[in-house]
């Protein structure tokens, strides 16, 4: 919270930002940075939410957790069992109820948009012109419903490969017709434990693709097929003809620029909604799932081996996927259409008036409570009206027999 109040009480930067007399503010939405709508909100500016992550229920699209799961949590897919729907509901309340979502506090806005309705975040993320949200739902997600205001760009940083270093295509050309696998778990993991390394050299040793690691730091017992470097061209590598697999943590970027260029995956998810995101890649055909944490070298090593065998599923349906995605406008145009589109038109053409609807208009509570009211009422009616008649036929029948 500290960079949130520092920013707020730069006093200069905030003159800098007033005189520049800006037609329109683009937020990270991401949890941690909902400190960064009070700027727009102060400003007086429009602003268009950019977020890597999936919120439709917070931007106020009524999802259902009957047929959608949390992201980073679970996942529905198809005829959901009983048992399925029940504990995606029980982690959508505990998502929405008990999880404390922001470190920032609402009492943040009143005191440093004094002059401006007092307000919460989540209201603050909801009155946003657009949504554009960085996760492909064609391939990497399952269908989801949203509205017009709320658009998804996956693979906003996606590009076409550039050419590798010398060294680097020499060691991916000397392949042959095995191909290379690469393999990161992103810029977010500093190092490896020594047991994972060791696991994986040994499952890698065993395989007959090269290998484009990176690893930081220091490393003994190398494979002779096995590149290490501490940092590497991930999308250059990815769209490398050579290249034939992708062994990754399920970061999204990652997972999108594997999409782009047609390279299957196989995660190994250490945490967030990494697990989620290797589900998904399995459910759709062009990945597998191996636990980082208790998988064995002849496991890493088989998964390998039957993905890149004689069956060519994986790769026949990411290049189907990636076909498919390849063939709509790109994320940047997509994104430089919506954001020209907002400074045109604005946004409220496109924002349902449902979003603005408390939970009890927008899922009719009022009038399935009425129904069941009628309902009880014309019940218990008709119950009293049975034994008012019981009790006059028991009266005739009573009094037809004392005669």
């Amino acid at each position: 919270m500290d960079w949130c109040i520092n920013l707020l009480e730069n006093r200069s930067l905030i003159r800098e930002l007033e005189d520049a007399k800006f037609d329109l503010v683009i937020v990270d939405g991401i949890d941690f940075f909902r400190c960064g709508y009070m700027i727009p909100y102060r400003l007086g500016v429009p602003y268009v939410t950019l977020t890597p992550r999936h919120d439709g229920w917070s931007a106020g699209i009524p999802t259902s957790p009957a047929g959608e799961g949390m992201m980073g949590f679970n996942s529905l897919t198809g005829d959901s069992s009983f048992l399925e729907r029940l504990a995606s509901v029980a982690v959508f309340v505990a998502s929405k109820t008990l999880n404390p979502r922001y470190s920032i506090p609402d009492e943040l806005i009143a005191r440093y948009v004094p002059d401006r309705d007092a307000t919460t975040f989540d209201e603050l993320f909801r009155r946003s012109e657009l949504f554009l949200i960085n996760r492909e739902i064609i391939c990497l997600d399952y269908p989801r419903l949203y509205t017009p205001h709320y658009q998804f760009i996956g693979g906003f940083g996606v590009r076409s490969s550039h050419p590798l270093p010398e060294d680097l295509e020499r060691f991916v050309q000397g392949s042959g017709e095995a191909g290379v696998i690469v393999l990161t778990f992103g810029s977010a993991v500093r190092r490896l434990t020594p047991e994972i390394v060791a696991k994986l050299f040994a499952g890698l040793r065993s395989v007959k693709q090269r290998v484009v690691m990176r690893l930081a730091g220091q490393a003994t017992d190398v494979p002779a097929n096995v590149w290490l470097s501490e940092w590497l061209p991930q999308n250059d590598l990815l769209g490398h003809a050579k290249t034939v697999l992708f062994i990754t943590h399920g970061g999204v970027n990652g997972q999108l620029e594997a999409l782009y260029h047609g390279v299957p995956l196989l995660t190994m998810p250490l945490f967030g909604d990494q697990k989620y995101n290797g589900k998904v890649a399995q459910d759709k055909g062009f990945g597998l799932t191996l636990d980082p944490y208790n998988f064995t070298a002849e496991e890493l090593t088989d998964t390998i081996n039957s993905m890149l065998g004689v069956d060519a599923r994986y790769r026949q349906t990411i290049a189907r996927c990636s076909a498919i995605v390849r063939s709509f406008p790109s994320a940047q145009e997509r994104f430089v259409f919506w954001v020209d589109h907002i400074l045109r038109f604005g946004g409220a053409h496109l924002r349902p008036t449902f979003v603005d609807l408390p939970m009890w208009k927008l899922f009719l509570l009022d009038i399935v409570a009425f129904v069941l009211v009628l309902l009880v009422s014309v019940v218990l009616m008709c119950r009293c009206c049975c034994r008012c008649v019981k009790r006059r036929c028991r009266r005739t029948h009573s009094k037809t027999k004392k005669e």
